[in-house]
């Protein structure tokens, strides 16, 4: 640890940094070179497992692993290793049906400055669904979901939801005419959307549904810079 005040602790901190950034830089190239060697369909399932703390490509797991969406995840931290948050996303996951058994839900969160939860990271991995209205269904049960955790954790005031699944063009192109974004990549889009959730509609929810094929691709693109 640290010490404030300490005449040293600016180059306690640079050292640490750099400690950190070694390790990260090892992780991006452990997690590039296994990706590199895997076959496709095999490299789709390790990201999603690696996210959802399942596993790891990256010499890393658990929330360790949240960079391969976005280096903003960094500091974030599982909501497992927090009884009361854990029950509170596992509650509210079964009331609104969300634990079906084809479907994986992982919850992170990053403190403030007082040490409290003010930012919610929720990943939901759910089998393919080609039909329209299950897949509306779907999306609206996570909104709801989000909404929910930021009402009952009042310190929220931001939400990112990952919704990967396989979900068909027919609702592809739903989802564009309703709102949502498509980005990153022609061939395989990530679609975007950027909602208010919360009891009083004040806290921000950004919503991204991508196939397994995109967030594979998204982290390859990642891993290469």
């Amino acid at each position: 640890m640290i010490e404030a005040g300490n005449p040293n602790a600016f180059d306690e901190a640079l050292e640490v940094s750099a400690s950190d950034l070694v390790r990260f830089e090892a992780s991006r190239s452990q997690a590039a070179s296994v990706l590199s060697t895997m076959p496709r369909r095999d490299a789709e399932k390790a990201v999603i497992d690696t996210i959802l703390g399942k596993r790891s490509v990256s010499g890393t797991a658990g929330s360790k692993s949240l960079w391969l969406l976005d280096d903003a995840f960094l500091s974030y931290t599982s909501a497992d290793g927090e009884a009361a948050m854990a029950d509170i996303a596992m509650d509210l996951a079964s009331r609104f049906e969300l634990l079906d058994p084809g479907t994986s839900l992982s919850v992170f969160f990053a403190r403030d400055a007082h040490g409290q939860p003010n930012r919610l990271l929720i990943i939901e991995a759910r089998a393919a669904m080609r039909d329209i209205f299950e897949n509306s269904k779907a999306l609206l049960k996570a909104r709801i979901y989000a909404s929910a955790m930021a009402e009952h954790i009042t310190t929220v005031r931001e939400v990112s939801y990952y919704s990967i699944a396989d979900i068909g063009d027919e609702f592809h192109a739903d989802l564009k005419r309703t709102g949502f974004n498509a980005i990153f990549s022609r061939q395989e889009p990530v679609l975007y959307r950027d909602f208010l959730v919360g009891k009083s509609d004040d806290v921000p929810l950004h919503f991204f549904i991508l196939a397994p094929a995109a967030l594979l691709t998204m982290i390859q693109a990642r891993l290469a810079r």
